[in-house]
């Protein structure tokens, strides 16, 4: 079996970031669910969770790729 790299994991993780970004600019933030990033993304929930704990998560990782110093 081919050596998973640290480079395909965070590509991945990126993804589901990207996928995030599509679902906010439909619907706000307090109603997207675990369903529609899975939908989104086009991947099974198992490996959602692999990548990320919680919904929770991810959101804290969105929000701070896509928040610069000038905004703090």
């Amino acid at each position: 079996m081919p050596k998973v790299t640290e480079k395909y994991l965070r590509d991945k993780r990126n993804y589901i970031l990207e996928c995030i970004g599509k679902i906010l600019r439909e619907k706000p933030l307090y109603s997207v669910t675990m369903r529609d990033i899975i939908k989104e993304a086009g991947f099974s929930q198992g490996i959602i969770y692999h990548y990320y704990a919680s919904l929770d998560e991810i959101f804290i990782d969105y929000i701070n790729k896509n928040t610069t110093y000038d905004l703090l």
